[in-house]
């Protein structure tokens, strides 16, 4: 799940960056094309933040409409990429490189939140919600060690420090 959030994090300035050069530069300003390309910035930010709480609850048709936001994603970036590889009036303009590089980045993002999305999907109500909502407590295996080093945050209990050790002082 941490690697589909730090995804989730790179996807949408790619997106929102070939977006506004590709309409500020290619579309400049022609209707309907404009505004509609405008409008998938707050929905991809809209997407991002549903996305986030989503998988965090762990809601099944909630993350299958997400899956399926990232693949509309993917959809539009591939076919921008086309139309702006294509021989269109679309494709000769400025800025045509980085405009496709922008849609491919972006484009490999979301591919890869999809995927990563759909490994979560596949996992929930399996990982470690109930662990962090502290619902389960961790239980010492009888043949561990005891030492004042344990290490047992899960449950989110303040365990006091133990005394400094004594190799780190100066005889």
């Amino acid at each position: 799940m941490q690697i589909y959030l730090v995804i989730l994090k790179f996807t949408p300035f790619f997106i929102v960056a070939f977006i506004i050069i590709y309409d500020l530069i290619d579309v400049h300003f022609v209707e309907p094309e404009f505004s509609l390309t405008m409008a998938i910035i707050p929905a991809a930010l809209i997407h991002v933040g549903l996305a986030v709480w989503l998988v965090r609850i762990e809601s099944y048709i909630g993350m299958l409409l997400i899956l399926l936001g990232h693949a509309a994603e993917i959809t539009y970036l591939v076919s921008r990429i086309i139309v702006l590889n294509g021989s269109s009036l679309l494709a000769n303009t400025l800025l045509k490189n980085e405009m496709v590089l922008l849609a491919a980045v972006g484009a490999i993002f979301s591919l890869s939140a999809f995927i990563t999305g759909s490994m979560c999907f596949v996992n929930f109500r399996k990982g470690l919600k109930p662990v962090l909502l502290g619902q389960v407590q961790r239980t010492r295996p009888t043949s561990e060690f005891e030492n004042d080093y344990h290490f047992q945050r899960l449950n989110h209990n303040v365990v006091a420090m133990p005394e400094r050790a004594r190799r780190f002082e100066l005889d």
